[in-house]
């Protein structure tokens, strides 16, 4: 037997779907802000050097 369908639960189901959108667009968005930040301090390693001079670790202890 198919279950009846108002209105007001298709759009409760749409709701729910969108919120699941935007969850989703902020997360990719939040991909996008670590990609630029990684490609901008890779770019800023030559690979020589010591450890304490590495922009890499540095970035790290700052928390960016």
């Amino acid at each position: 037997m198919m279950e009846t369908l108002t209105t007001g639960r298709l759009a409760a189901g749409a709701g729910i779907n969108i919120e699941t959108v935007r969850f989703h667009e902020r997360k990719v968005a939040d991909l996008r802000r670590m990609r630029k930040s990684l490609a901008s301090i890779s770019a800023a390693c030559d690979g020589h050097g010591t450890v304490a001079g590495c922009p890499i670790i540095h970035a790290l202890e700052d928390g960016k």
